[in-house]
């Protein structure tokens, strides 16, 4: 139980640290909606402006750690967890986790069109592997603003784009809030087990 409870709290870090990238650049898609709308990019909003057009698209089904959880259910060990309201956490979150995998592919298709006209019509200066939290500076990006301003496809991209990468971070989220049930009875499991152990020990 202690390897599942470690999964569980690691998939949790990886799914909040997802979730607030994806939020960062969602709402950073809104400054350049709102700057292609007035046809002007504030100084202050330059650095959102860039990053909301390179990031948004870069979306996350929920990463989910399940070695332990796969290794149980492979060798038919499931049954060594007593606890049932355990189990049914655990089925629970599995069931929402896979629900969510099926959606996401569909957003994911969604998603592809508006992404690529975007990027079709800007140049990003990425001149070497990046990781996905790179931060893009205001010289980083060539593109003809005027013209963009007028491109109503191009408007609409930044908003479909955005849209669905907060469709995706509100599943994520749903599941999270599963997964985080389920870390809450395993650490509630496992004090007990500590505290019982400690009854014996001074026993």
């Amino acid at each position: 139980m202690q390897r599942l409870s470690q999964d569980i709290q690691n998939t949790i870090r990886n799914n909040e640290d997802q979730i607030a990238f994806m939020l960062s650049h969602g709402y950073r898609a809104s400054v350049v909606l709102d700057s292609l709308k007035k046809c002007e990019i504030a100084e202050k909003d330059r650095i959102d402006f860039v990053n909301g057009l390179y990031h948004p698209g870069k979306v996350y089904h929920v990463p989910m750690v399940r070695t332990t959880i796969d290794e149980l259910t492979a060798t038919g060990r499931m049954y060594t967890i007593n606890r049932e309201d355990i189990k049914s956490q655990l089925e629970t979150t599995i069931a929402e986790y896979e629900s969510t995998a099926g959606l996401g592919k569909q957003i994911f298709n969604r998603l592809a069109p508006p992404v690529a006209y975007v990027d079709s019509q800007v140049v990003y200066r990425v001149e070497k592997p990046q990781l996905g939290g790179v931060e893009l500076g205001w010289d980083d990006i060539e593109m003809n603003f005027e013209r963009l301003c007028e491109d109503e496809h191009f408007y609409t991209a930044v908003g479909t784009a955005r849209n669905y990468t907060f469709d995706v971070i509100a599943q994520n989220q749903r599941v999270l809030a599963e997964i985080k049930k389920l870390g809450s009875l395993l650490d509630e499991a496992l004090n007990q087990q500590l505290e019982n152990s400690g009854e014996i020990n001074h026993g």
